[in-house]
């Protein structure tokens, strides 16, 4: 029971022990408010529209009679006629059939920017036996 109440104690004293180690308040004796905003300064007047996230708007997020009556029909035409262009910066995943030391060469626990080949600023990939390729403009099937 000694043990107890002494081990009980040691856990009281060590979690109060950081009250009164020196340096662990901050004082303000020295600290002084700087305002740099400019005298003419008015805050922007804007109304804010917000939709509250909540079920409701969740169970109905994906239902038709919504969505046609959000979107216009030249642009719902432009969403069903997209198509994604290759461009800089993005990296591309090559898979050769039957040839897997072509596809991941190094790997299967490579992330897709490790093992992909990224397209350089002058839209071009390099690929092993096929050297520099032209991919900038390209869709993801060409």
């Amino acid at each position: 029971m000694k043990v107890k109440n002494l081990l009980a104690s040691a856990l009281v004293l060590s979690c109060a022990a950081c009250t009164v180690v020196p340096g662990s308040n901050m004082s303000r004796m020295n600290s002084v408010w700087f305002d740099d905003t400019p005298e003419d300064y008015t805050p922007a007047e804007t109304e804010i529209r917000y939709i509250p996230i909540n079920a409701t708007l969740l169970a109905n997020m994906n239902a038709p009679a919504a969505r046609q009556a959000t979107l216009s029909s030249d642009l719902e035409q432009q969403l069903n006629d997209y198509q994604y262009r290759v461009g800089p910066g993005d990296v591309l995943t090559i898979t050769v059939w039957e040839h897997p030391e072509l596809t991941i060469p190094a790997g299967s626990f490579r992330t897709a920017a490790e093992g992909g080949n990224e397209v350089k600023a002058d839209g071009t990939v390099f690929y092993p036996y096929a050297g520099e390729l032209q991919v900038n403009g390209l869709t993801t099937a060409e």
